[in-house]
C-alpha cells in the first residue's frame, strides 16, 4: 500500500504537483507556528522582566519602612499598600 502511494506521488506528473503543493502548505504552517511561538517566547520575556521590575521596586519600598509606634493593624495596612495587594 505504501509502496503504491509512493509510486503515484514519484511517477505521475498530478502525484509531483500534489507532492509540491503539499510541500508548500507544509512549509507554510510551520513557518507561521515558528513565529507564533516566536511572539510568545518574547511575550512570557517582557512580562519577566516587568514582574522583576515590580519585584524590585516593592522590595525596596519594603525594606526602606521606618520604625513606628502605630498598632500592627496600621503598619500592616501600610505595608499591604507598598506592596501594591488589595
Amino acid at each position: 500500500m505504501i509502496a503504491a502511494v509512493w509510486a503515484f506521488f514519484a511517477s505521475s506528473a498530478i502525484g509531483r504537483m500534489l507532492a509540491k503543493i503539499g510541500a508548500a502548505v507544509l512549509l507554510v504552517v510551520t513557518f507561521g507556528a515558528y513565529q507564533r511561538r516566536k511572539g510568545v517566547k518574547a511575550e512570557q520575556a517582557k512580562r519577566a522582566a516587568a514582574d522583576a521590575k515590580a519585584h524590585r521596586e516593592t522590595t525596596e519600598r519594603v525594606l526602606h519602612e521606618t520604625a513606628s509606634d502605630d498598632p500592627a493593624a496600621d503598619i500592616r495596612d501600610r505595608m499591604r499598600d507598598r506592596a501594591g495587594k488589595p
